[in-house]
């Protein structure tokens, strides 16, 4: 989890949020792979084409406020891509692992043990950029947004492991996930009055309800 975490940042840095997404996108695939070949989990015809129409629907959510002509091949570096594939093979091979944890020991254990090694992990990494000039930029404003992005991915993280205790198949779940996308999709059109290619995001959001009710039956 923290090599998928530092190469997040690093293809972050390289490459812009919609390739960076798209790429993302291939944790989903990993998992599901991992979770059927490894974990014997299977999914139902019904699940397999609600996986599948989220996956589309959150493609669609990537491309929706961005203006998707050919400048933005430009901003795709071959190194920034790297990154991006290593970070979304490694999340999902994470994010397998913790499920087949679950299947030996408690959810308490898997937070003490495998968050704790991450945590440890990530100091580690970060000791690599840790000088005076990274320090002295790191204030009161940076502590603030860091403290608040961690607590909310541990929040993310806490319902993520209910989740699959209580469904018992990490592949639905992770499918079930790219409705992220477009409800973020949609909360910028709310509230950050971002109306590019809102054709895109109403046809995500369709999209995105049938592949849940598929998913669900």
């Amino acid at each position: 989890m923290a090599i998928a975490t530092w190469t997040g940042f690093q293809a972050a840095s390289q490459l812009t949020i919609a390739p960076l997404q798209t790429i993302g996108r291939l944790t989903s695939i990993v998992v599901v792979l991992i979770g059927w070949t490894v974990l014997g989990e299977g999914l139902t015809t019904y699940q397999w084409v609600g996986g599948i129409i989220l996956l589309v629907a959150a493609l669609l959510a990537i491309w929706a406020p961005s203006k998707a002509n050919t400048a933005s091949l430009h901003h795709i570096r071959a190194p920034g891509v790297l990154f991006a594939c290593i970070s979304a093979v490694a999340l999902g091979i994470s994010l397998a692992s913790e499920k087949a944890a679950l299947g030996h020991m408690q959810i308490g254990g898997v937070f003490l043990v495998g968050w704790t090694t991450q945590a440890l992990a990530m100091v580690l990494l970060a000791f690599k950029d840790a000088n005076r000039r990274t320090l002295k930029q790191f204030g009161g404003r940076e502590l603030y947004w860091s403290t608040a992005m961690g607590l909310t991915n541990g929040l993310t993280g806490v319902f993520y492991v209910y989740a699959i205790v209580h469904s018992d198949n990490i592949s639905l779940i992770t499918a079930i996930l790219s409705v992220v996308l477009p409800l973020t999709v949609f909360g910028a059109y709310l509230l950050l009055k971002e109306r590019e290619h809102h054709k895109l995001m109403w046809l995500s959001l369709v999209l995105c309800c049938i592949g849940l009710a598929l998913s669900s039956l």
